[in-house]
């Protein structure tokens, strides 16, 4: 990170000069862990704000109203009746996976609160994140890596042809494998 012009590097006493930086700046290690400790705190926060909160404090504004994960600390979830919302946050992304879009629903007041509240762009249904291809047929939920795992050969196995053939023996748990590999080549995408 560089210093913005008009700023020097050394006082009067050619000493070296510290800033310090007083909000987190985007792309700073910190920034995403930032970025989540205010978030998770607007999602875990009641709708309706507490009355004897101080103005102006975290407190007096309106959250979200989702309970976290005690295992998951990066899962949220929501329930009203037989609606339901989950959120996921991987530092600065958020996935949420529900049922309902139609007005009134969970997702609908948490996209409405999420655009009020934070400068976001709706990337549209989700198609892949963390090396994980994700479609969906009908109510399924396809999960697949088969691209990445392409992309690693590629990368690691640049010339296929220069693999040598490798005895059975090779391998840990040899029976295992050898009764197991049609079937899983066969898969490429777990249900």
């Amino acid at each position: 990170m560089s210093l913005p012009p008009g700023y020097g590097e050394k006082d009067e006493d050619g000493n070296s000069k510290v800033y310090r930086v007083l909000k987190p700046i985007y792309g700073l290690k910190q920034a995403g862990r930032r970025f989540q400790r205010n978030f998770f705190d607007w999602l875990i926060r009641p709708i309706i704000p507490d009355p004897t909160a101080t103005p102006g404090s975290a407190k007096s504004k309106p959250g979200a109203g989702f309970t976290q994960s005690f295992n998951k600390p990066c899962i949220f979830s929501k329930r009203n009746g037989s609606d339901v919302l989950f959120i996921g946050v991987y530092v600065d992304d958020v996935i949420a996976v529900h049922g309902r879009t139609d007005t009134g629903s969970l997702y609908r007041d948490f996209h409405e609160r999420l655009h009020a509240g934070w400068a976001n762009e709706d990337e549209g249904e989700l198609r892949d994140i963390l090396n994980v291809n994700i479609t969906t047929e009908g109510t399924d939920v396809l999960l697949s890596q088969t691209a990445y795992i392409e992309k690693m050969v590629e990368r690691y196995i640049p010339n296929p042809a220069d693999i040598k053939p490798f005895s059975k023996t090779m391998l840990p748990f040899p029976r295992f494998f050898e009764k197991n590999i049609k079937t899983a080549a066969s898969q490429p995408t777990l249900h």
